[in-house]
């Protein structure tokens, strides 16, 4: 059977670049772009989607600074307590603590505040020998140091009962009581405590290394100067004078005159004298005996019998005697 020409040249025309492109090489997968020209006429475009307008971003935040940066700023301002002790010898006392030259106060004492770092300490006592020494002091902690002091000399001290007393140590001046850390060199001393109008007082010493001694000096007024002198009170009137009180003298009787007779006290009446009362016991005492010795048988006392005593006879009768008629 004859199909006709002109339906057929169409469908050849069809057919021919049908089975060229198919038998054409394939892209790569990844070429995305061919496959959507080819696939383009077969679906409807879309309208491509609006790119969303950006949001303004807020400012970030200032990052807080790390802990250890807050650390570093701090820690210069603040300090943590620092001590310093200082140890005498056992027993000793009376010594003066300097730190960097400035007084820290009195020995045995409390722990002193120093700041962290090194220190100059000196300790002071009369009759020893200073010790001084550099000492690092830790922060924070409480350092102690103990003083080496050496004995090199005796301590006296002079006190007296009268004020403005002079004091001579091996003949020459020392002051005037009262006197406090007088140094003295071991060995024999004497102390002499005088004041004008008394007695002057000597006192010999026998001086150690390391040890204290105390003179106390009673003054006795040598008669020398007036009793108002010696005895001068010490607020004086006005203008500088003494004041004195008058003091009332005896008067004597006129010329002629007789002196008055001391008037004598009356007798008291004689039942207020004790002695008459006790002649008046003696008497009746004496009444009293006698007639107690008149009732048993004219003076002559004869025991009694059992039967007075006992009632009848007794168990036992001592020093038994006959009895009575």
């Amino acid at each position: 059977m004859a199909l006709p020409r002109a339906p057929l040249a169409a469908l050849l025309t069809v057919l021919l670049p049908l089975q060229a492109f198919a038998q054409a090489p394939r892209a790569p997968a990844s070429a995305g772009a061919d496959d959507d020209g080819l696939l383009a006429p077969l679906t409807p475009a879309k309208k491509p989607a609006r790119a969303a307008a950006p949001h303004p971003k807020a400012a970030p935040a200032p990052a807080a600074p790390a802990a250890e940066d807050d650390d570093e700023l701090i820690a210069p301002l603040v300090t943590r307590p620092t001590f310093l002790r200082v140890r005498l010898p056992a027993g000793l006392k009376g010594a003066r603590l300097l730190v960097d030259g400035d007084d820290a106060g009195a020995l045995p004492g409390a722990e002193v505040s120093v700041r962290p770092g090194t220190h100059h300490v000196l300790v002071r006592r009369p009759g020893y020998r200073d010790f001084s020494t550099r000492v690092r002091t830790p922060e924070g902690k409480t350092t102690e140091v103990g003083a080496q002091l050496v004995a090199v000399a005796g301590v006296l001290a002079v006190g007296a009962d009268v004020p403005g007393a002079r004091v001579r140590i091996d003949g020459k001046a020392a002051g005037t009581a009262p006197l406090a850390d007088v140094v003295l060199t071991p060995g024999a001393h004497e102390v002499v405590v005088s004041r004008e109008g008394y007695f002057e007082e000597r006192s010999r010493l026998s001086v150690k290394a390391g040890r204290d001694y105390r003179v106390d000096a009673q003054l006795r007024p040598d008669g020398s100067l007036p009793v108002a002198a010696s005895d001068r009170p010490e607020a004086a009137a006005a203008g500088g004078a003494i004041a004195l009180a008058p003091r009332a003298l005896p008067q004597e009787p006129a010329a002629g005159a007789l002196a008055p007779t001391p008037s004598l006290a009356a007798p008291a009446p004689w039942f207020k004298r004790w002695y008459v009362w006790a002649g008046v016991g003696a008497v009746a005492t004496a009444a009293v005996v006698g007639t107690v010795a008149a009732t048993h048988g004219g003076g002559t006392a004869q025991p009694f019998t059992p039967g007075e005593v006992c009632g009848g006879n007794c168990d036992a009768v001592l020093h038994a005697q006959p009895a009575r008629r």
